[in-house]
């Protein structure tokens, strides 16, 4: 009877001990989120550039190395949007790169002001799009639990063009409906 209820008892402790790691896995060390603006969007007009900030913080009670990437710049340089890293957290960037290989975060600590700068050119597009940002852990291999992936939305402004012309002796006076 003894052996049963050692057996049972092994058992159940096996059991929880998966049930609990399981619920630490699934758990992150880190949160990557939108800084500023807090909904992560904001409005440009061709040629010019817009600043869109995210941040870091380090659940963890160890310090943390994360790598950023913006993943998608190929494609919104073929929309006219060219994008990259100016600002770490601590340093103003002027290299104009989509890779930021070390951001250092203190235990329990958050580094905020990490800024994307979207620069719109002469001929972008009008519409709607988005930036994909990823942060990953340097220190850790599993890509479940050391990655996570957040998009800026970016609105290029419609830009309308008008000319106008006064014939000879005619009034300079008048009205242009854009539409």
């Amino acid at each position: 009877m003894t052996g049963v209820r050692t057996l049972t008892l092994v058992t159940l402790l096996i059991s929880i001990s998966f049930f609990l790691g399981e619920a630490t896995a699934d758990e992150h060390e880190f949160e990557f989120r939108f800084d500023d603006p807090t909904d992560g969007s904001g409005d440009i007009d061709a040629d010019s550039t817009l600043d869109l900030k995210v941040e870091i913080e380090n659940l963890f009670t160890d310090p943390k190395d994360f790598q950023l990437d913006i993943t998608n710049d190929g494609d919104l340089q073929s929309s006219g949007l060219r994008t990259w890293w100016s600002h770490d957290g601590q340093t103003a960037l002027s290299s104009e790169a989509t890779n930021l290989a070390s951001v250092e975060v203190g235990k329990n600590g958050t580094i905020e002001g990490i800024t994307v700068t979207i620069r719109a050119t002469e001929n972008a597009l009008y519409g709607e799009y988005n930036v994909d940002l990823r942060c990953r852990d340097n220190d850790e291999s599993d890509p479940e639990t050391t990655e996570q992936i957040i998009q800026l939305t970016v609105n290029v402004n419609e830009k309308a063009e008008v000319s106008l012309v006064i014939a000879e002796g005619g009034s300079s006076e008048g009205s242009v409906d854009v539409g």
